[in-house]
């Protein structure tokens, strides 16, 4: 089953391959946010499916 998506999001998302922060769209599911599949690193040009996410914006 997959998780439900509550909101699309941009955030900086870690790149394994260039070990460099990225933005990437990011999906906010009620466990935990995730990388939306499909995206390269703008960097290194790799795939950041298996990126983690470091910074998730918010409204003060």
């Amino acid at each position: 089953m997959k998780p439900r998506i509550e909101k699309v999001s941009n955030a900086q998302v870690y790149c394994p391959m260039c070990t460099h922060i990225v933005n990437a769209d990011i999906a906010l599911t009620p466990k935990k946010p995730t990388v939306l599949p499909g995206q390269k690193c703008s960097r290194c040009w790799s795939s950041l499916d298996a990126g983690f996410v470091m910074v998730v914006p918010k409204a003060a």
